[in-house]
């Protein structure tokens, strides 16, 4: 093969992955800026969240947490009220329910009250502080990515074209390569993307089954439009799954953290509620022998209030 040929053929594949470069690089600039001002507002809201804490333990009548529960629900989800999701705090508005029936309490139902609002309040900070870190960390873990198929792409593209002559058919699979492997990479940062937004057991099954199944559309398509990309030595192999093992390795990651941070604020929240068991939707995030626990756990009075920790 020609030296200016081979020169311009790499330049060519270089010039292809710095334009896809681009617009994921694009794509991220936009979501990291989004995710810097969502977390700002968070911090606020978070350091609200405290200050009303600090007035319902400081609350001395009904009168007094009535306000500051009127200013909790002010900063709390309100989707709770119809719905009976903890993501949508609707154990909060439960509570607040019932407190509201209560006019008249005694000395030691208020103390109740303040109670669990604290242990709630807490749990929902620790929480948003486990989401905002997760999140951070997944923004490490979808530059992996990013970084692993570009990388992919550059060397593999390389690969290719030092081991074919080139001629149309070359050519032709060579383009289809690079489509098949952008719909790679909008799937892979579809994935990433997704591992930690679903909230149910059905949820969950759906998202490994979009997964899964558009995984394999792709590599069929892959396979069947460039055969000359099937991998005939252990290079080509390696350079073939790091991209697609990358991607297995940080879905597996995201889900995990965001399964354990769950499942402890749910687990939390039940025991806050003086529940023995959890709806089946939830029971995804929680351990098989979550069910132990509470019973060791309850009655909750004598728990002492959920740390309010941001390790």
């Amino acid at each position: 093969m020609d030296t200016i040929e081979l020169l311009t053929l790499l330049l060519s594949s270089t010039v292809l992955s710095t334009f896809i470069t681009t617009i994921i690089n694009s794509f991220a600039s936009r979501k990291k800026d989004a995710l810097e001002n969502i977390t700002k507002e968070r911090k606020i809201w978070r350091n609200e969240m405290r200050a009303i804490s600090e007035e319902i333990i400081k609350s001395k009548n009904y009168n007094d947490l009535s306000i500051c529960v009127n200013k909790l629900k002010v900063r709390i989800n309100t989707y709770g009220i119809i719905s009976d999701s903890p993501f949508n705090e609707s154990h909060v508005w439960k509570e607040i329910r019932n407190f509201e029936k209560s006019k008249n309490v005694s000395e030691i139902d208020l103390e109740k009250h303040k109670r669990i609002f604290i242990e709630q309040i807490s749990c929902l900070l620790k929480l948003d502080w486990d989401r905002s870190k997760g999140e951070i960390k997944g923004n490490v873990q979808t530059r992996l990515v990013i970084c692993s198929l570009a990388v992919g792409f550059v060397f593999y593209s390389i690969n290719y074209f030092l081991n074919n002559s080139i001629n149309n058919d070359i050519i032709i699979d060579y383009l289809y390569f690079c489509i098949i492997y952008f719909l790679l990479v909008l799937l892979s940062l579809f994935m990433i993307n997704m591992a930690d937004k679903w909230k149910t057991k059905n949820e969950l099954k759906v998202y490994i089954f979009i997964g899964i199944v558009a995984f394999f559309m792709i590599s069929g398509l892959f396979f069947n439009l460039a055969s000359n990309f099937f991998p005939k030595t252990i290079f080509e192999f390696v350079l073939l799954a790091i991209p697609v093992l990358t991607l297995l390795y940080s879905c597996e990651i995201k889900i995990l953290i965001y399964r354990r941070n769950v499942g402890k604020f749910l687990l939390t929240s039940l025991i806050v509620t003086n529940k023995t068991e959890a709806d089946e939707n939830w029971e995804v995030f929680l351990p098989k022998d979550y069910k132990k626990k509470l019973q060791e756990k309850l009655p909750p009075k004598t728990k002492d209030n959920c740390e309010n920790s941001n390790d």
